[in-house]
């Protein structure tokens, strides 16, 4: 009599072919936490807020809440005129009118740096993603540690790690009064060479949003630096010193 072999058990292989659900990198929201301090309640109402828009559905829905590619800076220089601004551009501009930043031009570059890191917040799609510069894409520690949210618009991405990493130390009101009243775009060309005049009123120039787009271009000034040497590591000092010489860091 010849034995006969059990037979193999069958075990299902899933076809490598069929469409596995996934994650876009885009989609990965921050780690904020809820808002804790006056700046953090400003950006946090922006995203709320226009995040109620998409809720209607639709790609016009999300254009819609996020608003046009470019904010309007007409709600930093005339606030009081009754104008049709977007909610992001009108939200974030009165909360920089409040802040002490040292030249207007700096607050202007600030607001076209930071507008389109909330449009992505708000829609979380791929057409806000790129459109973020690379040192404003969110590192893994700002998804993975939760933080406040007024981080996301420190622009140096190693800051924001060490920020995240040492909280107790930096994310305090103190440590954004320093840096918005000490941040400089570096922009030598003056006012009106940053600002143009078109029918619906004023919008930056080209060169301006060039410049302002290189994070190399910006720097921390006084008093920042001496109220945080350690830092200077993490992001660029206007003064540093290498083997006890000081050198000037100009734009670039």
């Amino acid at each position: 009599m010849i034995a006969t072999q059990a037979p193999w058990p069958t075990y299902r292989i899933p076809n490598t072919f069929v469409p596995q659900p996934s994650v876009h990198i885009w989609e990965l929201p921050l780690a904020n936490e809820a808002p804790s301090n006056p700046i953090d309640f400003v950006m946090s109402s922006v995203i709320e807020r226009q995040k109620e828009v998409t809720a209607v559905g639709g790609k016009r829905a999300l254009t819609l809440a996020k608003g046009p590619r470019y904010p309007n800076i007409m709600a930093l220089l005339l606030p009081q005129e009754p104008t049709q601004i977007h909610p992001v551009s009108g939200i974030l501009s009165d909360m920089l009118r409040r802040l002490t930043y040292r030249t207007f031009v700096d607050k202007v570059a600030a607001l076209l740096v930071i507008y389109p890191i909330f449009q992505w917040q708000i829609a979380r799609d791929y057409e806000s993603y790129v459109n973020l510069q690379e040192y404003a894409k969110p590192t893994l520690l700002q998804r993975s540690i939760p933080h406040p949210m007024w981080v996301c618009a420190v622009g140096w991405p190693l800051l924001r790690d060490f920020m995240i990493m040492n909280q107790e130390l930096y994310c305090n009101e103190e440590f954004q009064y320093m840096m918005v009243h000490s941040l400089n775009c570096n922009w030598p060309y003056g006012t009106e060479a940053a600002m143009k005049r078109t029918r619906e009123g004023f919008t930056i120039t080209k060169d301006f949003w060039d410049h302002i787009r290189i994070m190399d271009n910006w720097t921390l000034e006084e008093p920042f630096q001496s109220r945080y040497p350690e830092l200077e590591p993490y992001c660029k000092f206007s003064k540093s010193t290498n083997n006890g010489v000081a050198r000037n860091v100009g734009p670039v």
